[in-house]
């Protein structure tokens, strides 16, 4: 069930789907971050180390990722949104935990992440509402954005 400020209950997420409506004096954005990373640094990871791959990814981005013929761009493009989240919400490493950010798409194939506990109070306690995202990749890199928006103080 949807709140009227775009926090889904339920999975506890932050963000979602649907895009925030940009009412005068209603909405800030309260951070910004972008990532790019190589999609060859993350297939070397992915060889290198067997646990890479779960420690940094839920069991529904895993699922997402594996199905594609290169499933390093997929997780590279995961991981740079993960990064960029992380950047708009000012956490550092610290009050952030890899899994506790899952990139998804809708039916619509739209990017969007779901936060889950110590990365949700963070985001929470910033007022934080939502945090959009966009994500692009290539044959050798992949690039994320993400903005976090609500009503709060940055």
């Amino acid at each position: 069930m949807r709140e009227p400020n775009g926090i889904s209950r339920g999975e506890g997420r932050i963000g979602g789907r649907r895009r925030p409506r940009l009412e005068k004096g209603k909405m800030d954005i309260l951070g910004i971050g972008v990532d790019v990373v190589e999609v060859a640094r993350i297939e070397r990871a992915m060889a290198r180390h067997e646990a890479f791959v779960p420690r940094l990814f839920s069991p529904r981005e895993r699922e997402r990722c594996e199905g594609y013929s290169r499933p390093a761009r997929r997780y590279a493009a995961c991981f740079a949104a993960k990064e960029a989240a992380c950047k708009a919400l000012g956490a550092g490493k610290r009050g952030f935990s890899w899994r506790e950010v899952e990139l998804l798409a809708g039916e619509d194939g739209r990017p969007y992440l779901v936060l889950s506990g110590k990365t949700r109070e963070t985001a929470r306690r910033m007022g934080v509402q939502g945090i959009m995202v966009s994500i692009s990749h290539t044959e050798e890199l992949a690039v994320a954005f993400a903005q976090a928006w609500g009503e709060g103080s940055a």
